[in-house]
Order: structure tokens, then sequence, then C-alpha cells
């Protein structure tokens, strides 16, 4: 098999928020560099980004050598350089609604304060924790409901 192809959103016209995304690193927007574990520009923001597809494939299993899990082949181009203020870029963006007048005009910015806040204490929080925190916040009430149907059964 070929890996992905255009027929099953393979090129970055099926992806346009890949697009957006390296548009936003050469941008050096904070909310999306939030996003990532690491900043891979933290000194400034990156003139170019281009991205190339691979094909991975798994290395055979020898225990101890230290190789590598995996080797890649390149592939093909996903899509060409991009400059931050290059006109077909932002023409792209418009046309799949990536606009930065959108983004502006629908940011509420009363609760941007609230979203660092709550941003601040996810990151310093153990993940089990606040996927059990979450699930029980969500569920909690239902489990009281049904306690209730119960007990007026006398079960």
């Amino acid at each position: 098999s070929s890996g992905i192809n255009a027929e099953y959103g393979g090129s970055y016209d099926y992806n346009p928020w890949i697009i957006n995304l390296a548009h936003e690193l050469m941008r050096n927007n904070t909310e999306v560099l939030h996003l990532i574990q690491h900043n891979p520009f933290p000194d400034t923001p990156p003139k170019f980004i281009r991205a190339s597809k691979y094909r991975y494939h798994y290395t055979k299993f020898r225990e101890g050598d230290g190789v590598a899990w995996w080797t890649r082949d390149h592939q093909e181009e996903y899509f060409p350089p991009l400059a931050l203020y290059q006109a077909t870029l932002k023409e792209f963006l418009q046309y799949h609604g990536y606009s930065e007048k959108l983004v502006e005009q629908h940011k509420d910015k009363s609760i941007i304060p609230y979203m660092g806040m709550i941003r601040g204490v996810v990151r310093r929080t153990d993940p089990v924790i606040l996927i059990w925190t979450l699930f029980l916040a969500a569920f909690l009430p239902h489990f009281k409901a049904l306690r209730f149907r119960f007990s007026l059964f006398g079960i």
C-alpha cells in the first residue's frame, strides 16, 4: 500500500489547519505554542516553514543494541516553503476561513484571563488526577440521582 494519499485526506488542501498551524508558528502565537510540549523556536519564530511526508518503518527488535525503533524514507514535499507575509498564504487561509480578522472578531476578551488561569492549573496537575476529577464532576450528579431513585424503591 502507498500509505496516506489524497483520496483519504493526505493533501494539505484537505487539511488546511496544518497550513494555519505553520502560519501561527511563524507569528509566534503564544496560544498555539502552549498547545505543543516544546517550543521548537524558543528565541525567534521561523521565517519559513515547509513540511515533508515520510514513510516510517519499525526496525527489527534486538534487545539491548540501542538502535533506533524506526527508520524513515522521504516520500514527497507535503507543502512548499511558506513565508509569513506571502500573498498566496494569506489567500489560502482566507479561502479556508482562517482570517486574522475573523479570529479577532469572535474573541471574547473577558474570558482570556480566566483561560490563562485554567491553563496554568491544568499544566501543573497530574494527568490522571485531572481526568478523574473531570469524570467525577461530569457524572457525580447522575450517581446521586440514581441513588435517590433506588432509595424510593427501598433498594
